[in-house]
Order: structure tokens, then C-alpha cells, then sequence
């Protein structure tokens, strides 16, 4: 099966939610994709309908490995620990809220099997709630043509252009790693997704498909603060000045060690660190103004 179908790992950190994390569980078992790992890391949850959940699935499937941590490591160390239990040439996360159309992961890991220079393929997101979705936008439209270019311009367009949930796309694992460290511990305690994107886009370009295959749970708070993210106009609830740059700084911080890390010549590393204290810096004034300029498809593709 591996010659037609490599293996994918798909981690599933989990924490108190079993009645989301079914839905998520079936919507990776039902996946036209069959060669699959499927490592759940519960991440000491005090309701014990998750462990019961689990440990029912993987005794139906033995595709599923569980493992129940014996105290909370916190959600990064969560993350960390599914993609270090992996083996797969191709590694996706799920977060336990998520369910996806049963063609997302065959679809991309042909996209990625076609396009060899890429690391990272996505589908557009539709946000909902148990009652119904929400409108839809789009998220990833600056990648619908991919993100060509020297490493250097992708780790910009990804500092620029990436949005959250492109995490719960499907990475070649080695995307995720810089040298023999994983790509999490460049996060940092902001927990910022940015250093990481910054390591994948070092080994290639990213990809998103133009239609939704993934749907999240959110709140209509959620829902605002991603649409605000990618279309500009007023953001529906201004932030506080104090915290908000203190968390900006931390999240810079991150990234700039990040950049660092990656041993880009230092021209280059000295580059991407002004457009990121430029960048967090003017993200951190819009905030707390509560504005930002309306993003047409030319700004949303960084020719700004």
C-alpha cells in the first residue's frame, strides 16, 4: 500500500470534549484514504467519557493508537507529542472539533504528491455552530496558486499571508522539523503558529485548494476576529493597548528566534526580522484602534 498510498499520520490532542472529539474521530475513520495512523494524545482529561470514547475506537479500529497522558502537559506539549509518535511521509493535525469531507486527505496528498516542491496543502475552512454555519469567506485565497518563490519569499508570504487554521492542513513531515528538532518547539510560550509556518515554508511552498473541506466549531466572536483578520474594515471589539503589545511582543519574540534558527544567510535573517517587528508592530496598533484597511484580493496577496 505504500507504493499507491504512503502512510499519513493525523494527531488528535485532546482535552475534555467527547462529544466533539467522536465527530472528529468518525470523520477521520470515514476518510477515502485508508492507509492511515491515527494517534490520539488525551491530554489527562478529567471526563471520562473521552478515555471511554477512545479506547471504543481504537479497539474498532486498529489504525487508532491512544494514549492518555498522566497529567496535563499543556496544549503545545500535546501537539508535540502526536507529531513525535508519528511515521508517516505525511503528517496532518485534527483538532477535536473539527469534522472534514471524506475526500481531504486523499485530495491533498495527491496535490502534494504532484507538486514536489510543496510542504503544505490545505482546503478553505467553514466556520459553524452546533445550530448551523456561519457565512463563508475565504481564508487562504493568496495560496490558491501556491506561494512560488526562494525560501526567503515564502517565510515573508507566510509571515504576511498565513492564517490559523492553515495548521490543520496536511504538511510533509519533514516540513516540520528544522534539523532534528520539531518545528513546535520553535513556538515559543506565545504559542504563536508563525515560527512553525516559518519552518515549513522553508521547505517548500503552500498550497490551498478553493473550496471548504474542513469545518470548525466557533463562536460568532471567533468568527469576527477571522474575518477582520483577512478582510480589514472595523474590528468588532478593540483590544486593550497594555496587553495587547505585551502579547505581540512575546509572539515576536518567538518568531525571531525562530528566524534565527533557521540559518538563512544573515542578509536575509536580518531582513525577515524588520518586516516581522514592522509587521506584529502595525497588526498590534490595528488592534487596539479597532481598524484596518479593507483587503482587496491584490492586498491579500502581500502587494502592500
Amino acid at each position: 500500500m505504500e507504493d499507491d498510498q504512503p502512510l499519513c499520520s493525523i494527531g488528535v490532542p485532546t482535552f475534555n470534549r467527547p462529544i466533539p472529539l467522536a465527530t472528529t474521530i468518525d470523520s477521520l475513520r470515514n476518510q477515502t484514504y485508508r492507509n492511515l495512523e491515527i494517534i490520539i494524545s488525551d491530554n489527562a482529561s478529567t471526563d471520562p467519557q473521552v478515555e471511554e470514547i477512545c479506547r471504543r475506537a481504537a479497539a474498532e479500529d486498529m489504525r487508532i493508537q491512544y494514549f492518555r497522558q498522566p497529567e496535563n502537559r499543556g496544549a503545545l506539549a500535546n501537539f508535540e507529542f502526536v507529531l513525535m509518535r508519528s511515521t508517516g511521509r505525511y503528517f496532518m493535525w485534527a483538532a477535536d472539533d473539527d469534522r472534514r469531507i471524506p475526500e481531504y486527505v486523499a485530495a491533498l496528498i495527491d496535490l502534494l504528491m504532484q507538486q514536489k516542491g510543496a510542504a503544505l496543502a490545505t482546503f478553505e475552512t467553514q466556520y459553524e455552530t452546533r445550530e448551523g454555519t456561519f457565512e463563508f469567506f475565504p481564508q487562504c485565497e493568496a495560496f490558491y496558486d501556491g506561494s512560488p518563490g526562494s525560501e526567503f519569499d515564502r517565510i515573508l508570504r507566510s509571515l504576511r499571508l498565513v492564517t490559523d487554521n492553515m495548521i490543520y492542513g496536511m504538511f510533509v513531515r519533514e516540513a516540520l522539523f528544522n534539523g532534528d528538532k520539531p518545528a513546535t518547539q520553535m513556538m515559543g510560550p506565545s504559542l504563536n503558529e508563525h515560527p512553525l509556518f516559518a519552518c515549513a515554508a522553508k521547505c517548500g511552498e503552500f498550497i490551498c485548494l478553493p473550496r471548504v473541506g474542513l469545518w470548525k466549531l466557533a463562536t460568532r466572536a471567533t468568527l469576527e476576529s477571522a474575518k477582520w483578520e483577512v478582510c480589514g474594515g472595523i474590528r468588532p471589539n478593540r483590544l486593550r493597548w497594555l496587553r495587547t503589545f505585551s502579547n505581540h511582543r512575546s509572539v515576536l519574540n518567538s518568531i525571531l528566534k525562530a528566524y534565527d534558527a533557521l540559518g538563512l544567510p544573515p542578509e536575509k535573517t536580518k531582513a525577515l526580522k524588520r518586516a516581522a517587528c514592522k509587521r506584529l508592530y502595525l497588526h498590534a496598533v490595528q488592534c487596539c484602534v479597532g481598524w484596518k484597511p479593507q483587503a482587496s484580493r491584490a492586498l491579500r496577496q502581500g502587494f502592500w
